[in-house]
């Protein structure tokens, strides 16, 4: 027989899950300091290869 513990846990799993699919569809507006850093290389090629496109 499953506990309440685990029961209550997987409904809440189920409800953060269907919470962040709702939330993926926002548009975000990222921003750096303004200088060329190394440490942004992974964000610029992300947007170079098309990694951000919805």
């Amino acid at each position: 027989m499953i506990g309440n513990g685990k029961i209550l846990a997987g409904s809440i799993a189920l409800l953060v899950a269907g919470t962040l699919a709702a939330a993926a569809n926002e548009k975000v507006t990222f921003g750096t300091n303004w200088l060329a850093e190394p440490e942004h290389g992974g964000y610029y090629q992300a947007v170079a290869d098309g990694t951000y496109a919805a």
